[in-house]
Formats: C-alpha cells, structure tokens, sequence
C-alpha cells in the first residue's frame, strides 16, 4: 500500500451534497479510491480494514486530508466554496494526535477549520464513548464540524446522542435506498429527520438518486 500512494494509484473523489433548500450543492464528501495495476478496483471496506490493522492508517488518512484540502483550496480559488467531509477511521479517531494532524494540515494549506467535517461511524465512536466524546469536544472547540455518519445502524443510546457535540447527522442509505417502496423506512427517515432537526442538525440523506428520494 505504501508504494500503491506513492505510484498514484489511489485518488479521491468527491460526493456531492445538495441543500435541497437551494437546490445547491453546498459540499462533498472525499472517498477514497485504489485502482491497483494487478487487481484492479479494491474496495474501501477491504483496503482500509487492511491499513486499520496496521499503522498505516495513519498515514493514509493524512494523505486523504492533505489531498482534499488542496482540492478544496483549488475551487476556492475558482470562487467555489464548498465545505468538504473526511472519514476517519475508528481506530484513527483515537489517534491521541487526531487534532493536532487536522489542526498542521489547515494551516499547511491554508484553509479554515470551519470548512472542514469529520464524519465517523456510530460503530466506531462506541468503541470508547467516553474518549471519543473527548475527542469531539476538542475537534469542535477548534471549529471543525462533526457528522455521525451511517445514524440508525449502530448502538449509541437516545440519551447519549444528546451529549454528542455533533453538526450533523447522515441517514444511512440501506433506509433511503427503497423510501418511496417501504413504508418502514419512510416512517424511519421521518423519524430521523425530525429527530435531526429537533435536535438543531443538519440531517444528510445519504444516496438520494431519483427524484422520489429527493421528494
């Protein structure tokens, strides 16, 4: 995987998100791709599985943050402003210099900290709730906006959620995928947004791709 970084063969993309307010897109979410020259497209489940058992996780996600927030000081220069969303890793969120990496790499590319998101897993904070609500309380102090990502999969509690210095939260798209034909999940995303909002977040669906999900 070290050589894969350093031949190129990974790279991002970006994933839109659209304010259905404005009918703008307003950010994106980086996801990581690997086209490897013998196996050809590995998935992320398999590849970042693989770094989170090693240390080179670490360095991945740096190279992730590094290349999406020159992407994003690219567009801000074209005077587009997007806010851009980064995965992290259960086990790099309890990298004890999470904040500090987030923090050097802003100011090596000169973007403010308020335009960036950490998206991370319900999963994954309930590994150490108590360390990683630490640890979203200092990413937030510094001004860095904090998604749950995948809400409605995982075992956090209603009443932990409330602690939870959060931004926003991200509907799972096993829910949204099927919304206009299961009335169960209709009534889950309902549920979801108005639990969101309640909440004073921003509430993501995630894989909207008809007009009727958008609906």
């Amino acid at each position: 995987i070290p050589a894969s970084l350093a031949h190129g063969e990974f790279r991002l993309v970006y994933q839109p998100k659209l304010d259905l307010h404005t009918a703008r897109i307003s950010g994106v979410e980086a996801l990581a791709r690997w086209h490897h020259p013998k196996f050809g497209d590995v998935s992320p489940a398999e590849f970042v599985g693989l770094m989170e058992r090693t240390t080179l996780i670490h360095d991945f996600t740096e190279w992730v943050l590094h290349q999406a927030l020159e992407q994003q000081s690219r567009w801000r220069a074209q005077g587009i402003d997007l806010t851009v969303a980064i995965n992290v890793s259960a086990v790099q969120f309890f990298n004890d210099d999470l904040l500090g990496e987030f923090s050097r790499a802003c100011e090596d590319v000169g973007i403010s900290p308020q335009s960036l998101q950490v998206e991370l897993t319900e999963s994954g904070l309930m590994r150490d709730p108590e360390r990683g609500l630490q640890t979203m309380h200092r990413l937030h102090e510094r001004g860095i906006r904090i998604a749950l990502d995948d809400f409605g999969t995982g075992f956090s509690s209603m009443s932990y959620l409330q602690h939870l210095p959060l931004d926003a939260l991200k509907i799972d798209r096993s829910f949204v995928a099927d919304v206009e034909t299961n009335s169960r999940n209709a009534a889950i995303c309902r549920a979801l947004l108005s639990l969101g909002h309640s909440l004073g977040l921003e509430v993501v669906a995630e894989g909207v791709e008809t007009e009727g999900q958008r609906q």
